[in-house]
C-alpha cells in the first residue's frame, strides 16, 4: 500500500511538472483576442507555456489569472518590445510566471495602470522587466526565480520613460541578490514616484566593476515613501541599491523601517567636483518617523544617514545604534546644507567617526547656515 502511494505521488509530481513545460498554445488564441470589441476581457489561464507577439490593451480592461505552472513569453515575432503595452489600459496580470529574457513584460504608458500580483519573473539575469512611462505600476508579492542558483543577479527591474510615472511595491521580498553599480532595482532616475510598503530587502550588494564611476548618472528627480520596510545587509540602500530616484526638487519619506547591517560605499574620487555620492540623501525633504539604524557604517560621512540639501531633514522617534562613518564625519548623522534640521526624540548610541588621520562628530556633524533644532 505504502509503495503505490509513493507512485501515485511520483507519478502526480512528474505530470505537474511536464505540464508547465507543454506549450498549451497562443495567449491570444486561448483568450479569443481580437475577436470581438469588448472593452473588457477576463482569461483563466490553466497549467502550460503559453506564447504571445505581444498584445495592445489601448483602452481596454484586461485581466489574467493563471495556476500554479503558468508561464508566458514571447515567441520572438513582437514588434512592440513586450508582452502588453497600450495607453489608457487597465490590466491585472495574477499568479502566472514570466520568463525574462531580456524582453519587457509590460510597458506603462499614459493614463495605463497594471497591478502585477503573486506574480513570478524567471530568468539567468533577471533585468529590464517594466518600463513606466506615464502610467502607474504596482507590485505586489513580486517573486524572483533563478535558473542559476549560484549566479542571482538583477538589474533595473523597473525602467522610466521620458514621461516618468508612478511605482508602488507592495509585500515582496528579495533576497541575496546581485545589482549592477548604477542599475538599483528600482528606478533609473526619472520616475515621479517610488513607494515601497511591508517589503523586505536582505543580503542586496553591488557589482562595483559594473559601475561607471559618472556622478550625475545617479541623480533621479521622483519622490520616494517607504513604509514599514526592513533592509538587512544592504549597500546603498536609499541611493543606488534598492532606489535611484533622489535630486534637489522632490522629497523622502522612510516610516516605520529598519536598516541593519547596511553600508554605503562611495563609488567615485575626491576629484569630483560635484561630489554626487551613491551614499548622499540629496532631497529637497527628508524626514525619517519610527525607523531604526543598527550596525550601519560607510565610507563616506555619515554613518547612517548623509543628508547634503538646502532642503529640511526632520528625524522623529528614530534610534541608532552602533554606527560608524568611515570617512571622518558624523558617526550617525552628516548633514550639509542650507535648510532646517530638526531632531526631535532621537536615540544615539555607540557611534563613532573613524577618519584617515582623524574623526570629527562622533555622532553629528554639521556643516552650513541652516537652521538647527
Amino acid at each position: 500500500m505504502q509503495t503505490s502511494r509513493f507512485v501515485a505521488i511520483l507519478l502526480l509530481t512528474c505530470t505537474k511538472h511536464i505540464c508547465a513545460e507543454t506549450n498549451v498554445g497562443t495567449l491570444d488564441g486561448t483568450m479569443g483576442w481580437g475577436e470581438t470589441s469588448r472593452i473588457q476581457k477576463i482569461a483563466n489561464l490553466g497549467e502550460g507555456r503559453y506564447t504571445t507577439g505581444g498584445i495592445d490593451v489601448a483602452q481596454k480592461h484586461l485581466s489574467i489569472h493563471g495556476s500554479k505552472y503558468t508561464e508566458i513569453e514571447l515567441d520572438g515575432t513582437a514588434n512592440q518590445g513586450a508582452m502588453f503595452v497600450g495607453e489608457e489600459a487597465h490590466i491585472s496580470l495574477q499568479n502566472l510566471r514570466f520568463k525574462s529574457a531580456g524582453s519587457l513584460v509590460a510597458i506603462v504608458e499614459m493614463q495605463s495602470k497594471i497591478l502585477f500580483e503573486d506574480n513570478t519573473l524567471i530568468g539567468t539575469i533577471i533585468k529590464n522587466s517594466f518600463e513606466v512611462d506615464g502610467g502607474e505600476l504596482v507590485l505586489s508579492n513580486l517573486k524572483l526565480e533563478f535558473e542559476n542558483n549560484n549566479e542571482r543577479r538583477v538589474s533595473n527591474l523597473v525602467n522610466f520613460g521620458e514621461l516618468g510615472g508612478k511605482l508602488r511595491v507592495l509585500k515582496t521580498s528579495i533576497e541575496q541578490v546581485i545589482t549592477d553599480g548604477d542599475r538599483p532595482l528600482f528606478g533609473n532616475g526619472l520616475a515621479s514616484e517610488i513607494s515601497l510598503t511591508n517589503c523586505k530587502f536582505n543580503q542586496v550588494h553591488i557589482d562595483h566593476n559594473g559601475t561607471s564611476n559618472i556622478a550625475d548618472n545617479i541623480i533621479g528627480s521622483g519622490n520616494v515613501y517607504i513604509q514599514d520596510c526592513s533592509f538587512v545587509e544592504v549597500e546603498n540602500a536609499l541611493m543606488g541599491g534598492i532606489v535611484n530616484c533622489l535630486n534637489s526638487n522632490r522629497n523622502l519619506s522612510v516610516v516605520g523601517s529598519l536598516f541593519r547591517s547596511c553600508h554605503n560605499t562611495k563609488h567615485i574620487t575626491e576629484s569630483v567636483s560635484n561630489k554626487k555620492y551613491h551614499t548622499d540623501i540629496l532631497s529637497g525633504d527628508a524626514k525619517f518617523s519610527d525607523d531604526t539604524f543598527e550596525d550601519c557604517s560607510s565610507q563616506d560621512f555619515g554613518g547612517s544617514i548623509s543628508f547634503r540639501s538646502d532642503g529640511n531633514l526632520k528625524l522623529g522617534d528614530v534610534r541608532i545604534r552602533r554606527s560608524t562613518s568611515y570617512g571622518g564625519k558624523g558617526g550617525a548623522i552628516y548633514f550639509q546644507g542650507n535648510g532646517q534640521l530638526t531632531i526631535g526624540d532621537v536615540t544615539l548610541r555607540e557611534c563613532k567617526s573613524l577618519g584617515s588621520q582623524i574623526g570629527q562628530g562622533g555622532v553629528i556633524y554639521i556643516e552650513g547656515t541652516g537652521i538647527h533644532k
